[in-house]
């Protein structure tokens, strides 16, 4: 992977759409580079304007975004979007024959991409011979292929069942840890943030910020579900959704989850 991108951050951002409804309400935030940060809040929150926001689809009505450049951002969305014609191998290196790549450099992508994410032995099959948790794989790969600085995830695997969920989960870390891409992750799931992210960013439904929260530093990732400590940050996160605060900026301040 490239180099992270240095000093992401959305500075007093505001997303207006139709002049009726404001969809970001002076957002201010910032992403280490190759940091894990998961972003939760009610539905309609804005948390999908927020990526959009800093992948560039969106100009925010107020505020900048400083730090993000389109050609150094992955982004996988909800649905995988293959082509159901294409196999495996195509689907990872279409974008790259777009922007016009060599076929040895492509190739060198797509394979490395696809060993990241597991399949390595799928490149000739096609969409509709792979399980839902396989499609969300070659889209997350086809996102890595790229050597994204940032990688922006929109609730890639909200519908898959738990158990392919927590396989994917794992795995995301895993590639988090190998790729050092700043990752930024939309969830509804307090146990998926909570296991994800170093840190967890709390919205509510009016399009601000609620809670910084830091997440506790694990020591174990193969029994991090069965520990005290990510109970305690669940719980935390819990808390700060059904937090009532007016005053956004007292809210601003980064608690810890757990010790």
């Amino acid at each position: 992977m490239t180099e992270t991108p240095q000093n992401l951050s959305l500075q007093n951002v505001c997303v207006d759409y139709d002049n009726q409804h404001r969809a970001l309400d002076g957002l201010t935030c910032s992403f280490e580079p190759g940091s894990f940060t998961a972003l939760v809040g009610p539905s309609g929150c804005g948390k999908s304007t927020v990526l959009r926001t800093v992948a560039g689809l969106i100009a925010p009505s107020h505020g900048e975004v400083v730090g993000a450049g389109d050609n150094d951002t992955g982004y996988v969305f909800q649905e995988p979007t293959l082509l159901a014609w294409r196999n495996v191998y195509d689907n990872v290196a279409m974008p790259m024959r777009f922007a016009g790549l060599s076929a040895s450099e492509i190739d060198q992508r797509v394979r490395h991409a696809l060993q990241m994410v597991g399949l390595q032995e799928r490149l000739d099959a096609l969409p509709r011979q792979l399980s839902g948790g396989m499609k969300m794989r070659v889209s997350l790969a086809r996102a890595l292929a790229n050597r994204p600085r940032l990688l922006l995830l929109d609730e890639p695997f909200a519908a898959l069942d738990e158990m392919t969920r927590m396989r994917l989960d794992d795995d995301l870390r895993d590639i988090w840890q190998q790729a050092k891409s700043t990752v930024i992750f939309v969830t509804h799931s307090i146990t998926e943030a909570a296991y994800l992210a170093e840190r967890v960013l709390v919205m509510r439904d009016d399009g601000r910020l609620v809670a910084d929260l830091s997440m506790p530093t694990r020591q174990d990732n193969n029994h991090f579900r069965t520990q005290a400590s990510y109970h305690a940050a669940c719980t935390t996160i819990s808390d700060a959704l059904g937090h009532n605060a007016h005053d956004v900026a007292d809210s601003r301040q980064t608690q810890k989850a757990t010790d």
